[in-house]
C-alpha cells in the first residue's frame, strides 16, 4: 500500500470520487442508514484524535458509527468497509 504525503487530501483524491469523512459530530449521519455514494474516499481521523474542521468542511458526508464505546482506527475501518459491502452485495440480490 503506497503512502503519499500531499498538502491538502484533496489534491490527491480522484475527481470522480465523494469525500466521505468517519467522525462523530452533531449532524453526522449514523452509518446504519447511510447510503454509501458509488465512488467514494474514506477519509479517517487519526487513531487518538479527530480530522481537521477545515477538512470535514470539504467533506459531502460525514457519518459516525453508533456505538457506546471508543473504537481505534483499524475497527472503525474494517466496521466501514464491511458495512459498504454488505449494503453494495444486498442491492444487487434484491
Amino acid at each position: 500500500m503506497p503512502i503519499i504525503e500531499v498538502p491538502d487530501i484533496f489534491d490527491a483524491m480522484p475527481h470522480d470520487c465523494t469525500p466521505v469523512a468517519v467522525e462523530i459530530t452533531t449532524n453526522a449521519k449514523d452509518l446504519t442508514t447511510f447510503a454509501h455514494p458509488e465512488r467514494a474516499c474514506y477519509i479517517f481521523g487519526p487513531e487518538n484524535g479527530s480530522i481537521k474542521p477545515e477538512i470535514l468542511e470539504e467533506c459531502q458526508y460525514t457519518v459516525k458509527i453508533p456505538t457506546t464505546m471508543s473504537l481505534n482506527l483499524g475497527m472503525t475501518v474494517n466496521i466501514v468497509m464491511y458495512d459498504r459491502l454488505a449494503k453494495m452485495t444486498r442491492s444487487r440480490y434484491t
